[in-house]
């Protein structure tokens, strides 16, 4: 059975209008299963599965008002319509209606952020070429940096990368990492632990990258409050940023890039240790 559940901690914000069930994670089968796992020495404070028929916007923040549209590359604009909830999963569309993009971005900003601790999310991609997607954690009080970029790249892509953005602007600086994966339109569960010594990248439940937090000004990321966002769009050819990522070719549907696609999201989860 697919759940929702918050477990308000410490810190946590004031009070919660919530729907459906609440309930207590934990021992739920595989961490790359379809319910949210059970971590051994780890506590579940937050967490949703999706089990309701609609997005619940007390939860979720798409994104899409004040005609939104995304950088980094991505073509078209944010659509709120683009993020909802089917068969137990949020979903994040992209499309190509009436000769233009439009794209998809949601986050936990109107409930849930926290300080450290353990996030975890199982997603699948589309078969699509071009489609870029970040999936990131974001300081609440919208100072940047710090940003932790979880997974980031292309949906046709095996290739997933961490990004770490620290430091004060115009100083701000980078750390990047990234692992291979064996398909990218399979599930795959991605997270990331931040620890007192480091920023350990986690896929399918094992730590597969690290970076430490071996300066002053990487260790703020210890004490800053941070919720999770997903974010994907259609990446332009002719942007600055195309040089890093894959883009649909000639900006139009084809026969790698179909007129619309989805990225779909089984559960999200953040974890304190015990």
């Amino acid at each position: 059975m697919r759940r929702r559940n918050f477990i308000l901690g410490a810190g946590a914000l004031g009070v919660v209008a919530l729907g459906g069930s609440l309930a207590f994670a934990g021992g739920l089968g595989e961490f790359n299963g379809s319910s949210v796992p059970d971590i051994d020495g780890w506590d579940c404070d937050f967490a949703d599965e999706f089990d309701v028929d609609h997005l619940d916007r007390s939860i979720w923040e798409s994104y899409g008002w004040g005609h939104q549209t995304p950088t980094g590359g991505g073509m078209g604009r944010y659509l709120m319509a683009n993020t909802t909830i089917s068969d137990g999963m949020m979903r994040l569309r992209y499309g190509y209606d009436d000769g233009e993009w439009t794209c998809a971005g949601v986050s936990s900003a109107p409930t849930f952020d926290a300080v450290g601790g353990r996030w975890e999310f199982r997603v699948r991609h589309p078969r699509a070429h071009g489609i870029g997607y970040a999936f990131l954690l974001w300081p609440q009080d919208q100072i940047w940096p710090p940003e932790v970029n979880i997974a980031e790249g292309n949906c046709s892509r095996t290739r997933v990368e961490q990004f770490f953005h620290y430091g004060v602007v115009p100083n701000q600086k980078r750390e990047n990492r990234e692992i291979t994966v064996g398909d990218p339109h399979d599930w795959n569960t991605f997270g990331v632990i931040i620890d007192e010594d480091a920023l350990r990248y986690t896929h399918n439940g094992e730590v597969v990258q690290t970076i430490p937090l071996d300066t002053a000004d990487k260790r703020v990321i210890l004490t800053e409050r941070m919720w999770i966002g997903f974010q994907m769009a259609p990446m332009d050819e002719n942007a600055p940023e195309a040089e890093w990522f894959d883009t649909v070719d000639r900006g139009v549907p084809n026969s790698e890039t179909p007129p619309e696609g989805y990225i779909d999201i089984d559960w999200v989860a953040h974890y304190v240790r015990k």
